[in-house]
């Protein structure tokens, strides 16, 4: 019997982006690997993306739509979307990027060369005048995580086997940072990975997303517990640990620069943040980032300071999601 599973299920989730949705959509059917599945999931928006979605799906039969009846958010739709996935892997795409060109043909062919179970390129940032940056996650998936560059499902080529049979708790339990919490536990089932070394993901940097804007304290209580997760999972596996706390104390040293309260930070993550000596930090991240992490935490000027400075670095290249 002729095996009609496609290569690759583009996952796409979709809400709020007629700006956007058919850049997106274009780039991923016009790619050169053409035995593909695009599933999008009309999350219920209030714009006039579930029109444009239904133009492409009648035009391309590759284009299927999953339409829900209420807003669920970003996880709950991927989840339905790669539910319903036939693809031999899958590729999650963020409706308001889009790929390069040839993209999905160099991740699938260095997956099935390599045998891997997930496939990673580089990408670009873009902002809304065009301008590009370049955004650099290849080599080491190991070194990418613990730099903090790969916590995100968007651009990377994953086999349906590290899906199949497993109830992620990101998808069921947090709506905010679940991309993170999910790769560390991903992490352990992945046999073998691959890089590409070239952009084939275009991150676009829309500044009306919702991770543009400062988190509220109730974005910033999701935020911290996903964090406090990924360092529970990881404390029992010792292979990966020491990658799970370096990420956690870069994570700390972004949210204290970014000028967030010590005192919520440190409620939020509780005895992880007292527990975590300079000493330490110094031993798992090196002086360098421990000092900074340390200052941000106990010197108002210094965090005033490093936040000032991140504040220019945004303006320059664009306001990120």
């Amino acid at each position: 019997m002729e095996n009609t599973s496609p290569k690759v299920s583009v996952l796409v989730p979709v809400y709020n982006v007629e700006k956007y949705l058919a850049r997106c959509l274009d780039s991923i059917l016009g790619q050169s690997l053409k035995d593909i599945e695009v599933v999008c999931v009309d999350d219920a928006g209030p714009d006039g993306s579930a029109a444009i979605l239904a133009a492409y799906a009648a035009k391309d039969p590759r284009v299927k739509i999953i339409t829900k009846t209420r807003n669920e958010g970003l996880m709950m739709a991927r989840k339905t979307a790669y539910g319903v996935a036939r693809g031999e892997y899958f590729f999650f795409c963020d409706s308001d990027d889009y790929l390069t060109e040839g993209a999905l043909e160099r991740l699938y062919a260095a997956a099935k060369g390599a045998d891997a179970d997930v496939a990673v390129g580089e990408f670009y940032y873009e902002n809304s005048a065009g301008r590009r940056t370049i955004g650099h996650r290849t080599g080491s998936f190991l070194r990418a995580m613990m730099s903090g560059t790969i916590c995100t499902l968007w651009g990377s080529l994953y086999h349906r086997s590290l899906f199949d049979g497993h109830d992620y708790e990101t998808f069921m339990n947090h709506s905010f940072s679940e991309d993170r919490l999910l790769h560390f536990q991903l992490l352990p089932y992945a046999r073998r990975l691959v890089a590409v070394d070239s952009p084939t993901y275009v991150y676009f940097l829309n500044s009306g997303a919702m991770t543009s804007r400062r988190l509220t304290d109730a974005k910033l209580k999701e935020f911290m517990r996903a964090q406090n997760r990924c360092l529970e999972y990881m404390a029992d596996k010792a292979e990966f640990a020491p990658a799970a706390t370096r990420h956690y104390v870069r994570t700390l040293s972004f949210m204290l620069e970014s000028g967030y309260d010590r005192r919520l930070v440190e409620e939020f993550a509780g005895d992880n943040v007292r527990l975590l000596s300079f000493a330490a930090m110094r031993a798992i991240v090196g002086p360098r980032l421990a000092f900074h992490t340390w200052m941000c935490a106990r010197n108002p000027l210094y965090r005033s300071c490093a936040s000032r400075g991140r504040k220019v670095i945004q303006t320059i290249l664009g306001h990120r999601k």
